[in-house]
């Protein structure tokens, strides 16, 4: 039983600190679609970036679609213009 709790323990501690490190490390950003180009979507975010994402699946998105883009900051934080897109979701 001590075995158990110890495995039980040192998981719980593991995970934790996966779920920190994505966490701290990734981020959202609300966007509007401004060009659609093949796989080329490019979104302006409320801050006025630019942000150039290759959609490989089938979503289509329209131009003036606001989304919610999961981006990876690449562990710099101060510095985002080499922050990526991991994911675009369209907001409704």
């Amino acid at each position: 039983m001590k075995t158990f709790k110890t495995i039980l323990i040192a998981s719980i501690i593991f995970f934790g600190i996966l779920l920190l490190s994505f966490y701290e490390n990734h981020y959202n950003r609300q966007a509007i679609v401004t060009k659609v180009d093949g796989k080329n979507i490019t979104f302006t975010d409320t801050s006025g970036n630019t942000w150039v994402f290759e959609n490989n699946k089938a979503a289509i998105f329209s131009i003036g679609a606001k989304v919610r883009l999961l981006m990876f900051n690449n562990n710099t934080e101060e510095y985002i213009y080499d922050d990526e897109i991991i994911k675009v979701t369209e907001l409704k």
